[in-house]
């Protein structure tokens, strides 16, 4: 929601470059999600945390994205 509201307001700005810039980061992301099962969000949150910079107990689940299953029913 970030990205298409940042790239809406920056169309509205007439920051036209921005507004694709960021609009082709946001599909791109989701077609990584969509064709691959890989969440972009997750990873960086993932590594935010193994960095220190978001504690672990925001989300436990999150903590490590590797021992979900590839696939949820």
């Amino acid at each position: 929601m970030a990205f298409s509201t940042t790239a809406l307001a920056a169309q509205l700005s007439g920051f036209g470059l921005a507004a694709g810039v960021l609009m082709t980061m946001l599909v791109g992301a989701a077609f990584l999600e969509a064709a691959f099962g890989f969440c972009l969000g997750c990873t960086i949150f993932g590594r935010l945390m193994a960095a220190g910079l978001v504690s672990e107990t925001v989300c436990e689940a999150c903590s490590d994205i590797t021992k979900r299953p590839a696939f949820a029913d």
